[in-house]
């Protein structure tokens, strides 16, 4: 195996099916979506992203600063410019948001399968004020 080549195997089995600008480019990171994708002049925020951002929410969560996101998120409102910095950042804090949502707020776990102890729901602990 090639251990410099990035996915050698994987291009050597399907690089006949795909065109050769596609195999040969070099590797390209994820990005994740900006926040011009959730907010900006002209846009409706989806419900959700507001309730994971609103101050209420973050507050019970205790896992980020409510003003500090408050003023990234006025700025992705407002159409301002948004650096790399910022559009981690609200990536970042929406993703985390979602996670503590989906995870530890309203996890489900599968009914259909044999668990001897059941799942407990805990309150996350609020983090003191600066």
């Amino acid at each position: 195996m090639k251990v410099l080549n990035e996915k050698y195997l994987l291009k050597r089995a399907v690089g006949g099916l795909i065109p050769p600008s596609v195999h040969k480019r070099k590797k390209q990171p994820y990005r994740a979506p900006d926040a011009v994708s959730f907010f900006g002049p002209g846009r409706t925020t989806p419900e959700y992203v507001e309730d994971l951002l609103s101050e209420t929410r973050l507050k019970e969560d205790g896992l980020f600063n409510p003003a500090a996101v408050n003023r990234l998120v006025t700025k992705a409102r407002t159409g301002q410019e948004l650096g790399v910095k910022d559009n981690m950042g609200v990536a970042g804090i929406l993703s985390t948001q979602l996670l503590v949502d989906q995870f530890i707020r309203n996890f489900r776990y599968d009914h259909h399968a044999e668990r001897d102890t059941p799942v407990r729901h805990r309150q996350l602990p609020v983090r003191a004020e600066r």
